[in-house]
């Protein structure tokens, strides 16, 4: 059915196939006139296909104008040694509650130690507490860090491989962590 519309192979007029391109463009939508592709001289419920189709889509265009927000730092707390590293990461979500993907540009900062736009934490060469900031346009996120030389419970201190790549100035998902 879907090719038929698309193709105008259920029907023409003066040779030229009636096809949805002719009623539906990039600029302009004829829905009442759409329905000649099937019937062209049965346009008594053209209205109502009209107003069906204009209604469907409000709606498929609001679901492809993916927004973020909210977002979310994977990890909430975390405690360091002094002068180690440690990475951030952040899970972006949807208007609808999916996972945003790729994550938008991130804006890092923290008030323990230096942070790179990447999200890599260096910590400062004593003890201290603080936060590290994620942002994306009015959207935040934090995570609490301690430095400290006291032992830390592994799982809330390194990941061993990041869940998600540094791509093109994008975060992009490759796998959800595992503790």
């Amino acid at each position: 059915m879907s090719y038929g519309m698309r193709t105008g192979a259920f029907r023409s007029e003066a040779g030229i196939p009636c096809s949805l391109g002719r009623y539906i463009t990039g600029t302009a939508t004829d829905y009442s006139n759409a329905r000649r592709i099937v019937n062209a001289f049965v346009l008594d419920q053209a209205a109502s296909v009209a107003d069906a189709a204009t209604k469907f889509e409000v709606i498929l265009r609001a679901s492809l104008n993916q927004q973020p927000a909210t977002l979310t730092m994977v990890l909430s707390s975390v405690t360091v040694k002094p002068t180690a590293t440690q990475q951030f990461y952040v899970i972006a979500y949807d208007q609808f509650g999916e996972i945003y993907d790729p994550i938008p540009t991130i804006t890092w900062a923290t008030t323990v130690g230096t942070i790179n736009e990447r999200g890599k934490l260096t910590a400062p060469g004593s003890s201290a507490t603080g936060t590290v900031t994620a942002t994306i346009g009015t959207l935040r996120s934090s995570s609490a860090v301690t430095v400290s030389d006291s032992p830390a419970l592994p799982w809330l201190t390194s990941m061993e491989s990041p869940p998600f790549d540094f791509q093109g100035g994008k975060y992009a998902a490759t796998r959800c962590p595992a503790y």
